[in-house]
């Protein structure tokens, strides 16, 4: 069954992005998110489609079909017509940006059971040799299986890239995602960008920059929407607290917690905790359902 047959006349949409939308759709009987990329967004003046759009596009989808892990949000299918590529997906209940602002109140695992989940999906896609780069509350969705458990899965695979058998990565494309998540190495590589792109183009750096910025969320999800480099001044500070290691733990925070934290938020990427280790502080704290 294609897509068009899959959407109905008033389709219920999830979300919008720059390129297409995602709505509710049915794939073999069950009901999936299925996002619409318009193909003729991506036309250039000659109406030929840019090369840097379409292998961006072909990228993500070739990295989402490796995906296969309960903490990563998995791709069932892919179709393609006329005018738009369609990717199905599994349907998830909210975003933990949602969760956080309070648009979402349904059922979630324990805070230790979370956080695992969430550092085991990451340490996947980075035992595969990809880093995500951009980890931020809006990227890891909660979904309830059909045994009604809830998981969280590691969304959106626009800017990951391969890595290195040591984790480094190529800065060739330059520095990408949202700053309130960038660890102090990438930061400091966004200036040197914003001066001249070419300085950046040669250099490297690690998968470390998605566990500051897991680091980060953690503190998000536990306090719902507080950021630990957070500033009264506002968020536009964030970036410069970030560079200059100021932040503050929110004290309602489990010691545990903190500590496992505090160790991913570390400004250097060489003495940063790793995931193993983040994983290794949670396991005696997880529950079972």
């Amino acid at each position: 069954m294609s897509a068009t047959e899959n959407e109905p006349s008033t389709p219920k949409l999830l979300g919008k992005g720059a390129f297409g939308i995602v709505y509710e759709g049915k794939w073999n009987g069950v009901k999936v998110a299925i996002k619409r990329i318009d193909k003729t967004e991506f036309l250039a003046s000659d109406g030929s489609i840019t090369n840097a759009t379409t292998a961006g596009q072909r990228s993500e989808e070739e990295v989402m079909k490796k995906l296969d892990h309960p903490n990563v949000l998995k791709l069932l299918h892919v179709e393609i017509d006329k005018n738009f590529k369609y990717f199905y997906l599994e349907l998830c209940l909210a975003t933990i940006g949602d969760y956080c602002k309070g648009k979402y109140a349904g059922p979630m695992p324990p805070e230790a059971n979370s956080l695992h989940q969430m550092a085991s999906g990451l340490a996947y896609i980075h035992s595969i040799g990809l880093v995500h780069r951009d980890i931020k509350e809006d990227n890891v969705l909660i979904y309830k299986s059909a045994e009604d458990r809830i998981w969280l899965k590691i969304s959106d695979f626009g800017l990951c890239k391969l890595t290195s058998a040591s984790g480094s990565y190529s800065m060739r494309s330059g520095v990408k995602g949202n700053q309130k998540f960038f660890s102090p190495e990438l930061l400091q590589l966004a200036d040197q960008q914003a001066r001249s792109f070419d300085s950046v183009v040669h250099q490297r750096s690690n998968v470390s920059s998605d566990v500051f910025a897991l680091g980060c969320l953690f503190h998000s999800y536990l306090t719902k929407g507080k950021h630990p480099f957070s500033d009264s001044r506002g968020s536009f500070f964030i970036p410069i607290n970030i560079l200059e290691g100021k932040f503050h733990l929110d004290e309602q925070i489990n010691t545990t917690f903190r500590l496992i934290i505090t160790g991913m938020i570390i400004l250097n990427p060489e003495t940063r905790w790793s995931l193993d280790a983040v994983e290794v502080q949670l396991k005696p704290h997880l529950t079972t359902n």
